[in-house]
Protein backbone atom coordinates (compact mmCIF):
# COMPACT_ATOMS: atom_id res chain seq x y z
CA UNK A 1 0.00 0.00 0.00
CA UNK A 2 0.95 3.36 -0.97
CA UNK A 3 0.20 6.59 -0.64
CA UNK A 4 1.00 9.77 -2.65
CA UNK A 5 1.05 13.01 -1.54
CA UNK A 6 2.09 15.93 -3.38
CA UNK A 7 1.93 19.58 -2.32
CA UNK A 8 1.04 21.98 -5.64
CA UNK A 9 1.86 19.68 -8.21
CA UNK A 10 3.11 21.50 -11.47
CA UNK A 11 3.65 20.07 -14.87
CA UNK A 12 7.25 21.49 -16.92
CA UNK A 13 6.59 21.49 -20.73
CA UNK A 14 7.24 18.21 -23.11
CA UNK A 15 10.84 17.57 -23.74
CA UNK A 16 11.30 17.70 -27.10
CA UNK A 17 13.31 14.51 -28.64
CA UNK A 18 12.49 12.59 -25.47
CA UNK A 19 10.28 9.21 -25.52
CA UNK A 20 8.88 8.48 -22.37
CA UNK A 21 8.01 4.67 -20.74
CA UNK A 22 4.51 6.04 -20.63
CA UNK A 23 3.23 7.85 -23.72
CA UNK A 24 0.05 9.28 -23.93
CA UNK A 25 -1.09 10.53 -20.26
CA UNK A 26 -2.06 13.81 -19.54
CA UNK A 27 -0.32 15.07 -17.31
CA UNK A 28 -1.69 18.23 -16.53
CA UNK A 29 -5.14 17.71 -16.73
CA UNK A 30 -5.03 14.93 -14.72
CA UNK A 31 -3.14 16.35 -12.01
CA UNK A 32 -5.35 19.39 -11.97
CA UNK A 33 -8.28 16.99 -11.96
CA UNK A 34 -6.49 15.15 -8.60
CA UNK A 35 -5.95 18.16 -6.56
CA UNK A 36 -7.71 19.15 -3.99
CA UNK A 37 -9.37 22.91 -3.27
CA UNK A 38 -5.85 23.14 -0.89
CA UNK A 39 -4.16 22.19 -4.72
CA UNK A 40 -2.86 18.88 -2.93
CA UNK A 41 -2.74 15.41 -4.12
CA UNK A 42 -3.51 13.14 -2.12
CA UNK A 43 -4.35 9.35 -3.57
CA UNK A 44 -3.31 5.54 -2.82
CA UNK A 45 -1.56 3.36 -4.61
CA UNK A 46 -1.92 -0.15 -4.68
CA UNK A 47 0.59 -2.34 -5.92
CA UNK A 48 1.05 -6.17 -5.86
CA UNK A 49 4.06 -8.60 -7.40
CA UNK A 50 6.49 -10.93 -6.19
CA UNK A 51 9.62 -9.22 -5.00
CA UNK A 52 11.37 -12.65 -5.66
CA UNK A 53 10.29 -12.22 -9.52
CA UNK A 54 14.03 -11.15 -11.35
CA UNK A 55 11.49 -9.14 -13.82
CA UNK A 56 9.58 -7.11 -10.99
CA UNK A 57 9.84 -3.77 -10.90
CA UNK A 58 8.62 -1.90 -8.20
CA UNK A 59 8.81 1.12 -9.96
CA UNK A 60 7.56 0.55 -13.08
CA UNK A 61 4.94 -1.34 -11.01
CA UNK A 62 3.99 1.78 -9.56
CA UNK A 63 4.41 3.86 -12.65
CA UNK A 64 1.73 1.66 -14.37
CA UNK A 65 -0.73 2.44 -11.46
CA UNK A 66 -0.33 6.03 -11.48
CA UNK A 67 -0.11 6.73 -14.96
CA UNK A 68 -3.54 4.24 -15.55
CA UNK A 69 -5.25 6.35 -12.60
CA UNK A 70 -4.34 9.59 -14.24
CA UNK A 71 -5.84 8.19 -17.61
CA UNK A 72 -9.07 6.67 -16.00
CA UNK A 73 -9.48 10.18 -14.17
CA UNK A 74 -8.64 12.18 -17.35
CA UNK A 75 -11.58 10.00 -18.78
CA UNK A 76 -14.26 11.14 -16.71
CA UNK A 77 -13.51 14.21 -16.00
CA UNK A 78 -17.32 15.56 -16.31
CA UNK A 79 -17.97 15.67 -12.36
CA UNK A 80 -16.98 19.34 -12.52
CA UNK A 81 -19.91 19.68 -14.43
CA UNK A 82 -22.43 17.91 -12.45
CA UNK A 83 -22.92 15.27 -9.95
CA UNK A 84 -23.64 12.64 -12.70
CA UNK A 85 -20.22 11.33 -13.60
CA UNK A 86 -21.88 10.19 -16.97
CA UNK A 87 -22.89 13.86 -18.22
CA UNK A 88 -19.97 13.36 -21.14
CA UNK A 89 -22.98 14.63 -23.79
CA UNK A 90 -25.51 17.35 -24.41
CA UNK A 91 -28.25 15.78 -26.39
CA UNK A 92 -29.98 17.73 -28.74
CA UNK A 93 -32.91 17.34 -31.61
CA UNK A 94 -31.76 19.32 -35.01
CA UNK A 95 -35.04 19.43 -36.19
CA UNK A 96 -36.24 21.77 -32.67
CA UNK A 97 -36.13 25.12 -33.29
CA UNK A 98 -34.05 25.30 -29.90
CA UNK A 99 -32.64 23.45 -27.14
CA UNK A 100 -34.89 22.19 -24.33
CA UNK A 101 -35.49 23.24 -20.49
CA UNK A 102 -33.54 20.16 -19.83
CA UNK A 103 -30.92 20.47 -22.48
CA UNK A 104 -30.43 24.16 -20.75
CA UNK A 105 -30.08 23.14 -17.49
CA UNK A 106 -26.80 20.98 -18.80
CA UNK A 107 -25.86 23.69 -20.79
CA UNK A 108 -25.85 25.87 -17.76
CA UNK A 109 -23.63 23.67 -15.60
CA UNK A 110 -20.95 23.71 -18.38
CA UNK A 111 -21.33 27.08 -18.06
CA UNK A 112 -20.92 27.74 -14.53
CA UNK A 113 -18.35 25.51 -13.90
CA UNK A 114 -16.12 27.02 -16.76
CA UNK A 115 -16.94 30.72 -14.89
CA UNK A 116 -15.87 29.41 -11.66
CA UNK A 117 -12.68 27.55 -12.83
CA UNK A 118 -11.31 29.88 -15.96
CA UNK A 119 -8.07 27.02 -16.38
CA UNK A 120 -10.51 25.16 -17.88
CA UNK A 121 -11.44 25.27 -21.58
CA UNK A 122 -14.07 23.04 -23.79
CA UNK A 123 -14.56 21.99 -27.26
CA UNK A 124 -18.45 20.54 -27.99
CA UNK A 125 -18.33 18.74 -30.83
CA UNK A 126 -21.51 18.59 -32.90
CA UNK A 127 -22.13 14.64 -33.66
CA UNK A 128 -25.28 14.56 -35.66
CA UNK A 129 -27.09 11.10 -36.88
CA UNK A 130 -27.03 12.61 -39.84
CA UNK A 131 -28.88 9.76 -41.92
CA UNK A 132 -31.77 9.70 -39.33
CA UNK A 133 -31.90 13.55 -39.14
CA UNK A 134 -32.70 13.41 -43.17
CA UNK A 135 -35.15 11.14 -43.48
CA UNK A 136 -37.21 12.46 -40.68
CA UNK A 137 -37.09 15.99 -42.62
CA UNK A 138 -38.29 14.21 -45.46
CA UNK A 139 -40.89 13.02 -43.50
CA UNK A 140 -42.20 16.15 -41.99
CA UNK A 141 -41.40 17.89 -45.36
CA UNK A 142 -44.25 15.38 -47.05
CA UNK A 143 -46.01 15.89 -44.05
CA UNK A 144 -46.35 19.98 -44.43
CA UNK A 145 -47.05 19.83 -48.06
CA UNK A 146 -50.05 17.39 -47.55
CA UNK A 147 -50.92 20.03 -44.63
CA UNK A 148 -51.09 22.63 -47.01
CA UNK A 149 -52.87 20.86 -49.98
CA UNK A 150 -55.50 19.98 -47.29
CA UNK A 151 -55.43 23.49 -46.00
CA UNK A 152 -54.89 25.79 -49.47
CA UNK A 153 -55.98 28.97 -47.39
CA UNK A 154 -52.83 28.31 -44.83
CA UNK A 155 -49.88 30.82 -45.36
CA UNK A 156 -47.16 28.42 -46.14
CA UNK A 157 -44.74 31.65 -45.23
CA UNK A 158 -45.41 32.10 -41.69
CA UNK A 159 -46.93 28.68 -40.08
CA UNK A 160 -47.16 28.86 -36.11
CA UNK A 161 -46.59 26.56 -33.63
CA UNK A 162 -50.06 25.06 -33.56
CA UNK A 163 -50.20 23.93 -37.22
CA UNK A 164 -46.03 22.94 -36.79
CA UNK A 165 -47.81 20.64 -34.52
CA UNK A 166 -50.80 19.59 -36.57
CA UNK A 167 -48.43 18.73 -39.01
CA UNK A 168 -46.04 16.74 -37.07
CA UNK A 169 -49.11 14.82 -35.80
CA UNK A 170 -50.39 13.65 -38.98
CA UNK A 171 -49.78 10.00 -39.30
CA UNK A 172 -47.41 8.34 -42.30
CA UNK A 173 -49.77 5.68 -42.67
CA UNK A 174 -53.13 8.06 -42.97
CA UNK A 175 -54.93 6.88 -45.63
CA UNK A 176 -55.69 10.42 -47.17
CA UNK A 177 -52.17 10.71 -47.48
CA UNK A 178 -51.45 7.51 -49.00
CA UNK A 179 -53.19 8.83 -51.63
CA UNK A 180 -51.89 12.12 -51.48
CA UNK A 181 -48.14 10.32 -51.82
CA UNK A 182 -49.84 8.08 -54.69
CA UNK A 183 -50.36 11.13 -56.88
CA UNK A 184 -46.92 12.58 -55.72
CA UNK A 185 -45.05 9.58 -56.94
CA UNK A 186 -47.28 8.20 -59.58
CA UNK A 187 -47.03 4.69 -58.18
CA UNK A 188 -49.50 1.84 -58.47
CA UNK A 189 -50.36 1.63 -54.21
CA UNK A 190 -48.79 3.28 -51.54
CA UNK A 191 -50.24 1.76 -48.31
CA UNK A 192 -47.77 1.35 -45.37
CA UNK A 193 -45.79 4.30 -43.77
CA UNK A 194 -42.50 2.24 -44.68
CA UNK A 195 -43.09 3.17 -48.72
CA UNK A 196 -44.63 6.64 -47.61
CA UNK A 197 -40.69 7.09 -46.00
CA UNK A 198 -39.22 5.79 -49.45
CA UNK A 199 -41.02 8.30 -51.32
CA UNK A 200 -40.51 11.34 -49.26
CA UNK A 201 -36.47 10.57 -48.98
CA UNK A 202 -36.99 9.99 -52.85
CA UNK A 203 -38.59 13.48 -53.68
CA UNK A 204 -37.14 15.55 -50.59
CA UNK A 205 -33.72 14.10 -50.02
CA UNK A 206 -31.59 16.41 -51.79
CA UNK A 207 -33.30 19.73 -50.26
CA UNK A 208 -33.49 18.24 -46.87
CA UNK A 209 -29.63 17.77 -46.81
CA UNK A 210 -29.52 21.27 -47.86
CA UNK A 211 -31.56 22.43 -44.85
CA UNK A 212 -30.12 19.47 -41.89
CA UNK A 213 -26.62 21.29 -42.96
CA UNK A 214 -28.00 24.39 -42.19
CA UNK A 215 -29.53 23.55 -39.55
CA UNK A 216 -26.39 21.90 -37.79
CA UNK A 217 -24.90 25.07 -38.28
CA UNK A 218 -27.43 27.35 -36.79
CA UNK A 219 -27.65 25.11 -33.56
CA UNK A 220 -23.79 25.31 -33.46
CA UNK A 221 -24.72 29.65 -33.47
CA UNK A 222 -27.16 29.44 -30.47
CA UNK A 223 -24.90 27.05 -28.44
CA UNK A 224 -21.90 29.42 -28.87
CA UNK A 225 -23.91 32.64 -28.81
CA UNK A 226 -25.45 31.69 -25.07
CA UNK A 227 -22.48 30.44 -23.91
CA UNK A 228 -20.53 34.25 -24.51
CA UNK A 229 -23.18 36.21 -24.59
CA UNK A 230 -25.91 35.52 -21.98
CA UNK A 231 -23.36 33.27 -20.08
CA UNK A 232 -20.47 35.56 -20.23
CA UNK A 233 -17.94 33.11 -21.08
CA UNK A 234 -14.61 33.87 -23.14
CA UNK A 235 -14.40 32.55 -27.03
CA UNK A 236 -11.30 31.21 -25.33
CA UNK A 237 -12.73 28.90 -23.28
CA UNK A 238 -15.77 27.41 -25.47
CA UNK A 239 -15.14 26.16 -29.12
CA UNK A 240 -18.45 24.98 -30.13
CA UNK A 241 -17.55 22.83 -33.62
CA UNK A 242 -18.97 20.31 -35.83
CA UNK A 243 -17.54 16.40 -36.14
CA UNK A 244 -14.38 16.37 -38.86
CA UNK A 245 -16.07 16.21 -42.13
CA UNK A 246 -15.31 12.32 -42.90
CA UNK A 247 -17.72 11.11 -39.84
CA UNK A 248 -20.10 13.62 -40.17
CA UNK A 249 -22.63 10.92 -42.22
CA UNK A 250 -21.61 7.90 -40.41
CA UNK A 251 -22.06 8.67 -36.89
CA UNK A 252 -24.93 6.59 -35.34
CA UNK A 253 -27.28 6.89 -32.63
CA UNK A 254 -28.76 9.93 -30.68
CA UNK A 255 -27.50 13.39 -32.22
CA UNK A 256 -25.53 15.17 -29.35
CA UNK A 257 -22.73 17.72 -28.25
CA UNK A 258 -19.89 15.63 -27.00
CA UNK A 259 -18.06 17.58 -23.76
CA UNK A 260 -14.20 17.63 -24.87
CA UNK A 261 -12.25 19.14 -21.34
CA UNK A 262 -9.15 20.83 -21.57
CA UNK A 263 -6.67 22.80 -19.47
CA UNK A 264 -3.52 24.02 -21.32
CA UNK A 265 -4.21 22.26 -24.69
CA UNK A 266 -4.51 18.77 -23.13
CA UNK A 267 -7.61 17.51 -24.61
CA UNK A 268 -9.76 14.88 -22.44
CA UNK A 269 -11.38 12.16 -24.97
Amino acid sequence: INKLQIASPAVGDKMKGYVPLYQKIPLKLGFYLLTDKRDNVSIDLPVSGNLNDPHFSYRKALLKVFGNLLVKVVSAPFRLFSDDNNMQYIPFDVLQSDFSAEEYTMIDNVASTLYAQPNLSIVLEAQVNYEETVKRLCNLQLQRDYYLFQHPDTDSTSIDFLTNEAIRSIKLNDKNLCQFVKQLSEKEDVHSEKEVSLVAHAVYHEKSEAIVNQLIDKRNEILSNYLQKAKGLSAEQVTVTNVEEGQLRTFQGASRFALHVMVHEEVSE
